[in-house]
């Protein structure tokens, strides 16, 4: 998850499958920030 979340914020498509099939997190899980980070980021290259 790290290192999709990683690519995913270098643009790097490999991330994109992975991510993909995710089910959404609540702020508990270790990954919530990280993954809001990607989302953020990818919201801002639209």
């Amino acid at each position: 998850m790290e290192a999709a979340a990683r690519l995913a914020l270098r643009d790097d498509p490999r991330s994109d499958e992975t991510l993909h099939g995710l089910d959404p997190t609540d702020e508990d899980s270790p990954y919530h920030w990280l993954l809001d980070d990607v989302c953020r980021h990818r919201a801002s290259r639209r």
